[in-house]
């Protein structure tokens, strides 16, 4: 009979421990709060746009996902998406209705959003969205 620490020699819980992708921030999860942290937080609340930039593996989904859910907690409305299901193939148009779509979709926005959309063609479709965000 294999024992526990036989099993798992550094005796660790594995289950608090993530190597490779989002790092469960919740109590499950082992998650190290950094500057970052506090100024992506920071910046959201006061609605400022913010960007992350950071090779790969350094922790900018689980940033993301902790920000998010600290978002929540305060009572906002949070949406993530992933811009590569808008597509690379597809007109300005298309990219912009496609970013659209998916932001009415997690924000279960589920009618009126493409007659809104055609009512606002006297802009160009940039402005469009700016307008989607700052009316809807």
């Amino acid at each position: 009979m294999v024992d526990a620490f036989e099993a798992n020699p550094s005796g660790a819980n594995p289950s608090v421990y993530t190597v490779g992708g989002t790092v469960q921030a919740n109590e499950r999860g082992l998650y190290i709060p950094r500057e970052a942290d506090g100024e992506l937080l920071r910046l959201c609340r006061e609605s400022t746009f913010a960007y992350v930039l950071t090779p790969r593996q350094m922790g900018k989904s689980s940033l993301m996902i902790r920000t998010a859910e600290q978002l929540i907690e305060d009572g906002s409305r949070v949406v993530i998406i992933d811009l590569t299901q808008v597509g690379t193939q597809v007109s300005a148009a298309e990219w912009y209705r496609g970013v659209l779509a998916l932001v009415a979709e997690q924000l279960e926005l589920t009618s009126g959003i493409a007659e809104w959309w055609e009512a606002q063609s006297h802009l160009g479709v940039t402005q469009r969205l700016t307008q989607f965000f700052q009316q809807v």
